[in-house]
């Protein structure tokens, strides 16, 4: 479903992707596992066309994206989950909501309030009138996925999901990733926390220094200690 090869990304003269390549099934949650300045993030962004590959083919179903604009990406059906949430502070809940809302394909239900407030019911509970300013960390992060899925992805790029958050939070979070994956939505999600990858996915990549170094299962990546040291440990 998602096909990357050999994409090289730069930030202004800094090289941070070196050749990176990866792929994703329909109906997979893989995750992208490194310390912080790994290439993480750059690697979604690049995707999203946030950052513009220099080299290198990105392919969503069999079309090639690479250089295409966000809005593109984002209207060929993948959904992207900022690191940092970028949640509207001075907008109520529903407004935040709102801004993302897409209507589904013809045919289709989709995601619709009522759905994701069945998902994340803490949403509901809160209000729609409340501010995004007035809410937590781990609320932030629920709104933010929240209002991705309103637009109807069919793949979800999650940028560090559990940074930040407290542990019940985290737990939490990650059956809803699987929730999420069981409605047809696959997942690419970058993460430091491999507790939280090994409850979401099946397979996982290693990068470090923009460079991939491990892809296969996260049961053979869990049981490999000295790889975990040397890449991931900090």
């Amino acid at each position: 479903m998602l096909e990357i090869k050999e994409i090289h990304s730069y930030y202004g003269s800094s090289y941070i992707l070196q050749g990176v390549s990866l792929k994703a099934e329909a109906g997979e949650v893989v995750s992208l596992i490194g310390r912080n300045g790994a290439g993480k993030t750059t690697t979604l962004k690049s995707i999203m066309g946030i950052v513009r590959p220099a080299q290198g083919s990105i392919k969503f179903k069999g079309t090639e994206i690479c250089g295409l604009k966000p809005y593109q990406v984002a209207r060929l059906g993948l959904g992207y989950v900022p690191e940092d949430r970028r949640i509207y502070p001075g907008l109520t809940l529903k407004e935040n909501l709102e801004v993302a809302q897409m209507k589904p394909g013809l045919g289709e239900t989709g995601w619709t309030f009522e759905k994701v407030y069945q998902f994340f019911p803490h949403l509901r509970a809160l209000g729609e009138g409340r501010l995004g300013s007035n809410m937590s960390g781990g609320e932030q992060q629920m709104l933010s996925i929240a209002r991705t899925l309103l637009g109807n992805p069919e793949f979800l790029l999650l940028d560090e999901p559990s940074e930040g958050l407290a542990p019940l939070i985290v737990s939490a979070l990650a059956d809803t990733v699987n929730e999420i994956k069981a409605e047809g939505v696959s997942v690419l999600l970058s993460e430091q926390n491999m507790k939280f990858a090994f409850k979401t996915t099946t397979r996982s990549y290693i990068i470090d220094g923009g460079k991939i170094f491990f892809e296969g299962k996260i049961e053979d990546l869990m049981a490999n200690e000295d790889l975990v040291r040397e890449h991931i440990t900090l």
